[in-house]
């Protein structure tokens, strides 16, 4: 009733296959059983379709396409194929695939599944490779999480990566610390680190560029080397390649310049808040602009909300360059005026009052009493017989003004000249 081919190896016993005798062990490679020919009370070594039955076939190591343990190999096993490299110390691998895992020499505390998965490491280790081709050119890689077909294709060292979705850090070679969360998502990258990108073609064009964190589909797809930037939102600069230290959030914020249909391809040190916010030109830096819709006014200017914006509130103060404007209203009538020092305050306004003082003269008449004591910005004009006459013909000092004819062209003053000063106090 029971078949043993050519492989067969050993029988503790050699007879007694029939019937209930048989209780024994084998390493069988090649075996068959005839099942009508098995009594209803058989034991069987085996999995028989539609009969249950007990036993072992012995170590999983005999299987052609199975390598479990062994030596240099401890706590690991390879299902798929039995290829490693010339072995040293690996352990703790968990492989299942075909071609997987084939090129081992020293790794330890990898988990690997999926055809050619992991086929090129050596020494990689604490590596998870899940997908057709993930990890597939790492070789002294660790530390990386690659989910997803061809996720991490061409990595060969890079250490600390998370690249879910096919596709994802394909190119990358030796960049760190990247974490890549979608199809396609930083699929150009080689060298660049610290990265986060999160959607479909997530920072899909970088290629060198650090620091960087792009959430939302299409974020930043276009950055190849640019550093530092920080976009939130579907289409968030998505078509800036080399720009810098830029923090976009809003669908498709920064991704046109001022017309609404020329790319923005370059942008540095600017803060875009907002939907559909535009910057103003290509190349244009330090640009602040907030509000949906709203468009920039070019390089080291802020914009405050789109033209529909009527008002613009603030419950502080204002400082403008060293200038500090209140946030409190003054009393009708009074005037804005600054300290000197940088305070800008409310003022009750000084009254200022005209007056014209007039005398008749004596002879040789030099010093005259003024009704008023004159304001400190203030001029006091004089006249004689009507005709003013030089500043420099007469001082002031308090309410005395003194005629000085020497500097009027050694004019004294007659008898009953009339005599006008005009100032304000």
């Amino acid at each position: 009733g029971v078949s043993l081919g050519d492989n067969l190896k050993s029988l503790s016993t050699s007879y007694g296959l029939s019937g209930t005798g048989f209780n024994g062990s084998a390493d069988i490679t090649d075996w068959k059983v005839d099942t009508s020919a098995i009594s209803t009370k058989a034991n069987v070594t085996g999995l028989l379709a539609g009969y249950a039955t007990t036993g072992s076939v012995g170590n999983l190591d005999k299987l052609t396409d199975v390598k479990s343990g062994g030596e240099n190999f401890s706590n690991s096993i390879i299902v798929g194929h039995k290829q490693t490299g010339t072995l040293s110390n690996a352990s703790q691998n968990t492989v299942l695939g075909l071609e997987a895992f084939k090129s081992v020499t020293s790794a330890t505390n990898n988990s690997v599944l999926g055809f050619n998965a992991m086929r090129s490491n050596l020494s990689g280790s604490n590596n998870v490779a899940l997908g057709s081709h993930a990890l597939l050119s790492n070789t002294t890689g660790s530390d990386n999480i690659s989910v997803g077909y061809n996720a991490m294709l061409n990595n060969v060292s890079a250490i600390g990566n998370v690249a879910i979705g096919s596709n994802s850090l394909n190119s990358g070679t030796t960049g760190n610390y990247n974490v890549a969360v979608g199809h396609q998502s930083m699929v150009n990258n080689t060298t660049g680190d610290v990265n986060t990108a999160l959607g479909y073609t997530s920072l899909y064009g970088n290629t060198t560029g650090r620091y960087n964190v792009a959430l939302g589909v299409q974020a930043l797809e276009s950055n190849t080397t640019g550093n530092n930037n920080t976009a939130i939102g579907v289409g968030t600069l998505d078509r800036n390649t080399g720009g810098n230290e830029n923090a976009i959030l809003g669908a498709f914020a920064g991704r046109y310049i001022a017309d609404g249909s020329t790319y923005n391809t370059s942008t540095s040190n600017s803060v875009l808040i907002g939907a559909n916010i535009r910057v103003n030109g290509v190349g244009q830096s330090n640009q602040i602009v907030i509000g949906h819709n709203a468009i920039g006014n070019g390089s080291n200017t802020i914009q405050l909300g789109n033209t529909n914006i009527t008002n613009v509130k603030t419950s502080g103060t204002i400082t403008a360059g060293a200038v500090t404007y209140p946030n409190v209203d003054g009393n009708n009538g009074d005037l804005l005026a600054t300290n000197g020092s940088g305070v800008v305050s409310f003022i009750a306004p000084t009254l200022v009052r005209e007056v014209a003082d007039e005398f008749s003269a004596t002879a040789n008449q030099t010093s005259f009493t003024l009704t008023q004591t004159k304001a400190a910005n203030s001029k006091v004009k004089m006249f004689i017989n009507g005709v003013r006459i030089s500043n420099t013909a007469y001082s002031v000092v308090g309410t005395t003004l003194t005629y000085i004819p020497a500097n009027n062209g050694n004019t004294n003053l007659s008898l009953n000249d009339r005599i006008q000063f005009d100032y304000y106090y």
